[in-house]
């Protein structure tokens, strides 16, 4: 299993703990496999798709997989460029999880992990951060033409 890009973010952790986070990550990746899966509506940064981490080949593959996940229905891309400036960089990464029959809660993550709120104000601020990302953000098929095009430029 294939672990430098996780590597880079926790360079001083032994091979086994890597080795841990690639396989959590591959785990919930499954969740979106299910018979019903969940939406996914992501927001990301062009920094993420121009940021090499493990070579121009595994940045190529990365955003064609996500080129492929973006062609299953409920999940979304949208991305912030460059020229929107300097939005929310404050931010950690953060996941809102929404459901039907259930308050809203917040995924917040950090350098030490993450942890999961249900305080109804943190839920409403982080919702607040979210509207102004998506606000600065492109449409989703303009998303995902620059994906495809960032692509191509880590294979040229």
């Amino acid at each position: 299993m294939d672990e430098p890009p996780v590597r880079a973010g926790h360079p001083r952790e032994s091979s086994e703990v890597v080795q841990g986070k690639v396989m959590a990550r591959l785990a919930r990746r499954e969740v979106l496999r299910k018979q019903n899966p969940p939406m996914l509506w992501v927001v990301l940064h062009e920094a993420c798709l121009r940021t090499s981490v493990g070579g121009r080949e595994v940045m190529a593959a990365q955003l064609a997989h996500l080129l492929q996940a973006a062609e299953a229905p409920g999940v979304d891309f949208q991305v912030i460029p460059f020229s929107a400036g300097a939005v929310a960089a404050h931010l950690f990464p953060f996941t809102l999880l929404t459901f039907d029959t259930a308050p809203t809660v917040l995924y917040a993550g950090d350098p030490q992990g993450g942890k999961l709120y249900r305080s109804a104000d943190m839920v409403a601020s982080f919702s607040q951060n979210y509207d102004r990302l998506r606000a600065h953000t492109l449409a989703p098929d303009d998303s995902l033409a620059l994906i495809a095009q960032v692509r191509k430029e880590h294979l040229s």
